[in-house]
């Protein structure tokens, strides 16, 4: 390694920002990328998981085209926003430099705001159901929709 600082004596300075020295825009992604990818990892991992009912309900209701998985999929939606939120919780913890316990934080922030969450995503998951369902009835009036594949 010394070798390779004789040659090339600037090669640290890409590496590291100087202390004290933010780095911002695309490096500062990168950064937090390599530094804290696990993290955010079972951050999105229990994301998924909380998207798993939502993602059910959608396969039944793409199968059958029930107005009850309908439901089910504006239900899951519902759930799903608590989930989402708990996520941009953690990523806003880890942008501002502070410990974060995935899980604990994860958690804490699902029980917190699941209100406001839920409200709002359930608002957005009757929208995007009327929008399918409005899809669904102009193909069977037009005839251009097959659901059998």
């Amino acid at each position: 390694m010394q070798g390779c600082d004789r040659m090339n004596p600037f090669w640290r300075n890409f590496m590291k920002a100087p202390g004290g020295v933010r780095r911002t825009g695309l490096a500062r992604w990168f950064q937090i990328l390599e530094e804290r990818f696990m993290t955010l990892f079972w951050a999105n991992l229990l994301c998924l998981a909380w998207a798993l009912p939502l993602l059910a309900a959608l396969f039944f209701f793409l199968q059958t085209w029930d107005w009850l998985s309908g439901v089910g999929v504006v239900l899951g939606t519902a759930v799903l926003g608590p989930g989402v939120t708990a996520l941009n919780r953690v990523c806003m913890q880890i942008i501002r430099d502070k410990p974060v316990s995935v899980a604990q934080e994860f958690f804490a922030s699902v029980k917190r705001d699941w209100k406001q969450s839920a409200l709002f995503a359930l608002i957005i998951g009757a929208l995007w159901g009327m929008f399918a369902w409005a899809v669904r009835l102009v193909g069977l009036t037009e005839g251009g929709f097959n659901p059998v594949l």
